[in-house]
């Protein structure tokens, strides 16, 4: 990624970015791998919902919070989606403590274990992330004028998640298996990173 950012110096924001998800992912792997031991606390239902309709698992919950932490600390998210949550975050408003330049803001939407079923069976699961740009101008009066008592920050935050496909700015996933896989593309050719554990580096 650093060459990429070397050859593209307007991809700087994306690559911490990225930087922050490969953080989370590698911690993400140690917490895959050491969930089959004895001492692992990871296993097992936390007792929610999300919304899929699925229950959630402790590793769900756990890997989400490192994944929202690892982005939060780039400064370079505007609002956060996932898979565990029932609602979007805008971070800006809701993380005063960050410092944020006034560099581009994306709005990052995952699933911070997908198959997460999987891993009481050994069976490789993943992280999936796709990256917008965030759109501060959005139109949300067609939202507005629905019926509900929605706030209009939660209806903007809800809009910037829910762009199409064509719209993405950055995507890919993180396989966890035997070899932990970083897949993604930045809208030109797909790159693939497997992580050196001995270096700790993708």
């Amino acid at each position: 990624m650093h060459e990429v950012e070397r050859c593209n110096p307007e991809l700087q924001e994306l690559a911490q970015l990225f930087s922050g998800i490969q953080t989370a992912s590698k911690a993400i792997t140690n917490l895959v791998k050491r969930s089959q031991l004895p001492s692992s606390s990871v296993l097992g239902l936390e007792g929610a919902i999300n919304v899929q309709g699925e229950d959630q698992k402790k590793l769900d919950v756990i890997t989400n919070d490192i994944l929202k932490m690892a982005l939060r600390s780039t400064g370079k998210v505007g609002v956060l989606a996932s898979e565990e949550e029932d609602r979007p975050v805008d971070v800006i408003s809701a993380d005063k403590e960050l410092v944020y330049d006034e560099g581009s803001k994306y709005v990052t939407v995952f699933d911070p274990l997908d198959g997460s079923s999987n891993v009481d069976a050994g069976i490789p699961t993943g992280t999936i992330f796709g990256i917008f740009h965030h759109d501060e101008t959005c139109d949300i009066s067609a939202f507005l004028e629905s019926d509900g008592d929605v706030d209009p920050e939660d209806i903007a935050c809800m809009v910037n998640t829910l762009q199409p496909g064509t719209n993405l700015a950055a995507s890919g996933y993180v396989l966890y298996s035997s070899s932990t896989i970083l897949t993604m593309t930045i809208g030109q050719g797909v790159y693939g990173f497997t992580l050196d554990e001995q270096l700790g580096e993708f």
